[in-house]
């Protein structure tokens, strides 16, 4: 198992909607602390335990959404050696402001969900200035670009990873899959 970046994954356009239906609808967004970190988050989790267990209420994006969904699911089967179906098991839109960051950590949420075999990154908008996604221990730093994908394991110490310091508004949509249809996202 890899990381692989893709830039131009999506396009300028399409980044602009999202991040723009974002904007619109932040005030439906979890916050994290100091309100640095918004969130809205959509699968079945043993963490983040105010994730809606089905994608509803963003019908203007929804089949975006679904579209996009389907083409990192081909991006997996091409690209990882995997003999199992593989669903999506949570989808998150992300805005984070000046000042925010995150800590190293695993997207299996140090075991709380070990459901969690691949984790994806699309980032809406040019991050110039900070906002780096660190992989320490694989020694891979990236930092995010309009429209590029970025797909690792979610699990293993090796792609444990944190973001640096922020230093201006950074926006992504993040997919997590899983091979257990118990945590199938419904939609």
């Amino acid at each position: 198992m890899t990381l692989h970046l893709r830039h131009n994954f999506i396009d300028n356009e399409l980044c602009n909607l999202f991040a723009a239906y974002i904007e619109k609808n932040i005030d439906k967004f979890n916050t994290g602390p100091h309100k640095l970190y918004f969130t809205l988050t959509y699968g079945k989790d043993h963490y983040h335990l105010e994730s809606l267990h089905e994608l509803t209420g963003i019908d203007e994006i929804k089949p975006k959404v679904l579209i996009i969904f389907d083409q990192i699911l081909d991006f997996i089967y091409k690209n990882y050696n995997i003999d199992k179906t593989i669903y999506l098991a949570s989808f998150w839109m992300v805005k984070q402001k000046a000042g925010a960051k995150l800590l190293l950590h695993s997207d299996t949420d140090s075991g709380a969900n070990p459901h969690m075999k691949y984790s994806a990154a699309i980032y809406l908008n040019d991050v110039v200035d900070g906002g780096e996604i660190n992989f320490p221990h694989i020694q891979f730093s990236h930092q995010p670009k309009s429209g590029d994908f970025l797909i690792w394991p979610s699990s293993g110490q090796d792609y444990d990873h944190e973001v640096h310091d922020i230093m201006d508004n950074r926006y992504s949509i993040l997919f997590f899959f899983t091979d257990d249809i118990e945590y199938k996202l419904k939609y």
